[in-house]
């Protein structure tokens, strides 16, 4: 990850995060819990609101890892 200067780590919120909060902490990236399926959070009712959702979460995080 440093190497390659990877500041990102994407995961499904249903695996444990000790490992990659690990990883993160370790080479100064960020966790980022993608939603896999709509219903994950109240406002995600359909699948085009889906993408918008994890659309916009990743694009505020590839922002703020600048």
């Amino acid at each position: 990850m440093k190497r390659e200067n990877v500041k990102i780590i994407m995961v499904e919120p249903y695996f444990d995060l000790k490992t990659p909060n690990s990883i993160a902490a370790a080479t100064g990236g960020q966790v980022l819990v993608m939603l896999p399926s709509v219903g994950g959070e109240k406002a995600v009712t359909d699948y085009f609101k889906l993408f918008d959702y994890d659309l916009s979460l990743l694009m505020k995080t590839f922002q703020a890892s600048r």
